[in-house]
């Protein structure tokens, strides 16, 4: 028995790409079904994606109660700046009269009917008549 080298009829025909056509056909229906099942998943995930903004989103994070709690305190803390006013700091100095000069309480008196105006003003230009009640 022989042993390698060249033996005649033995190896790929000339002329042939050594690759059935059946087989080509089976790989072409492979890629298009595996194609297809690409698109089906991208269908899928597209019909699951969220459709509001990103406030909503958070909220029904944190509202679902199937979610463990980090990523639910996570959002509600992200959600929070929207959903309430921070409280801003605000300073008030407080004079009394008996520590001002005149010149400082004419000035103080002048400022409140000047506020006082803008008032009536602002309270003028809404329709219907003012009056001390309200209705109910």
């Amino acid at each position: 028995m022989a042993r390698g080298g060249k033996r005649p009829g033995a190896g790929r025909p000339k002329g042939t790409t050594g690759v059935r056509v059946v087989t080509v056909h089976r790989l072409k229906q492979n890629a298009e079904k595996s194609i297809g099942r690409a698109v089906q998943r991208m269908k899928r995930a597209r019909a699951r994606i969220f459709d509001g903004d990103a406030h909503a989103f958070l909220v029904s994070v944190y509202r679902n109660e199937d979610l463990e709690l980090d990523p639910r305190i996570k959002a509600a803390g992200l959600a929070l700046a929207y959903e309430r006013p921070r409280l801003a700091s605000t300073t008030l100095t407080v004079r009394r009269p008996g520590d001002m000069t005149d010149e400082e309480i004419a000035a103080a008196i002048a400022d409140t009917r000047a506020q006082a105006a803008a008032l009536r003003g602002m309270v003028g230009s809404i329709s219907g008549p003012v009056t001390g009640e309200t209705r109910h």
